[in-house]
């Protein structure tokens, strides 16, 4: 059989072999809520990874607040399409996988994972080669990632890797340094070790730095007081401040925080862990650290100390930050609109167009009626959604629409009306534009005159910046 193209982190299309269709074939759904979860078997390292496939469904009382967890996880990486296609074994039928996530199971499998809960790995339990379910399934994966037990994300495997595994909690991380025992709150004893870290190689494995700087992560997560910020409360010797170095870096560059996809499987769920190499932590203490850094910088309360490290911690926090806050909005219950979150997340991609607004839908209310369908082309989506826009927004709110509609960036011969998702202008340096808050226009917390102004000013530094 032909393999099919393939497209990274997009639950839209996966290289299957010659006999993943009978797979599906044996394993049909019998109502709308329904979908497949995989489990991984028990086996050496180097040994063949085999799976079975169960079909279950999602919970009925998904939208009460004490709505029962299904015993699934699911998985959150970025497909790889530059790496060979590896075998797995399904029901004892080979499968073809990309490499990344074949070392996603690998690894799950090392670290004892819990065969008696499912895994939902889209690549896998969606039959990517028939488009109704395609469309179907992705339209249920808001409710997939929000009802799992934990999300797994994985942010891949390191130099130097092995079967040896390093699971850390946030108990770990509440262990002090030896220095911290006999130096006091005000103790800057290490700085000076600290900047001269940035020029000392190791000869370590990224492996090796990942599992010497994770509990520096959690330490961090759990920081309060300007104290805990010191040298001396974080790192033991030279290899600590060494590895943090290298972790931050590697954290906060991950492809993962580029992709569209990864948005929701990040916001939707209620915890999870990290994985990357042998290490996994709290999914959550990623995010601690961002808001606790936010915090510490807004006040300015440490400022001597975080202008150490935050040539080395910022870009980490960048990435994080707003994913942050917005989980702390959905765990609220809070959804936006649809055209207002791709802006607000403009700098993340997906290999199908029609994924950028797809792979939002699980975090909306106002969809302006945009339902998964792949056998449309980009442009067919972008008018609809355009086009819906202006039927549901009142005239002083539709008027927003034309400041974006001029940027033809990839479909230049869409109407003037209708605005190219695949690009969106930002007017914030940081990124992430929150200039139009269009859920609070749709609330009804601004006058139709407050509303024009803010649309004159936002079109005006639009027309600036096209000149400059």
């Amino acid at each position: 059989m032909e393999r099919l193209a393939t497209v990274p982190n997009s639950p839209g299309q996966l290289a299957t072999s010659p006999h993943s269709l009978s797979i599906y074939d044996q394993h049909t759904f019998r109502q709308s809520n329904q979908f497949r979860v995989l489990y991984i078997q028990q086996g050496g390292w180097n040994e063949n990874i085999t799976c079975t496939i169960r079909v279950i469904s999602l919970s009925r009382w998904r939208y009460e607040k004490r709505a029962p967890i299904n015993k699934y996880n699911a998985l959150s990486y970025v497909w790889d399409l530059e790496s060979p296609m590896v075998s797995i074994y399904i029901d004892n039928q080979e499968f073809l996988v990309h490499r990344n996530l074949h070392e996603a199971l690998r690894r799950l499998r090392a670290q004892t994972y819990q065969s008696s809960k499912g895994l939902f790995v889209d690549a896998i339990c969606i039959n990517q080669s028939d488009i109704s379910e395609r469309n179907a399934h992705v339209a249920l994966m808001g409710e997939i990632y929000s009802q799992c037990s934990d999300v797994i994300v994985w942010f891949g495997d390191l130099e130097g890797a092995t079967s040896s595994s390093f699971r850390l909690g946030f108990g770990h991380g509440a262990v002090p340094t030896n220095s911290s025992l006999r130096h006091g709150s005000v103790c800057f004893c290490k700085q000076e070790d600290w900047s001269a870290s940035a020029d000392i190689r190791t000869n370590k494995s990224q492996s090796e730095m990942a599992m010497v700087a994770a509990p520096v992560i959690l330490r961090l997560a759990k920081a309060e007081h300007c104290a805990d910020l010191l040298a001396c409360r974080l790192f033991d010797n030279f290899q600590d401040m060494i590895a943090f170095r290298f972790l931050m870096q590697y954290l906060g560059s991950n492809v993962w925080f580029k992709r569209m996809w990864t948005l929701q499987e990040a916001l939707l769920p209620r915890k999870g862990r990290l994985y990357f190499g042998p290490v996994s932590i709290p999914l959550d203490s990623i995010f601690e650290i961002a808001s606790m850094w936010h915090t510490h910088l807004t006040n300015a309360c440490c400022r001597y100390w975080l202008s150490y490290l935050d040539p080395v911690v910022a870009p980490f926090v960048k990435a994080c930050f707003f994913l942050a806050q917005d989980r702390k909005l959905v765990r609220y219950g809070h959804r936006w609109d649809l055209f207002a979150l791709r802006i607000e997340y403009t700098d993340r991609k997906a290999s199908l167009d029609v994924d950028l607004l797809y792979g939002l839908l699980g975090l909306t209310e106002m969809s302006y009626d945009v339902s998964p369908d792949y056998s449309l082309s980009a442009e067919d989506v972008f008018k609809q959604v355009s086009r819906n826009f202006l039927v549901a927004q009142p005239k002083y709110l539709s008027f927003w629409i034309f400041i974006y509609a001029p940027l033809k960036h990839k479909y230049p011969n869409l109407p003037s009306w209708a605005v190219d998702c695949t690009y969106v202008f930002c007017t914030s340096m940081s990124g992430h534009p929150k200039v139009l808050l269009l859920p609070l226009y749709a609330h009804g917390n601004m006058t139709p005159s407050k509303c024009k102004l803010l649309i004159i000013k936002t079109a005006c530094k639009y027309i600036v910046a096209l000149f400059l």
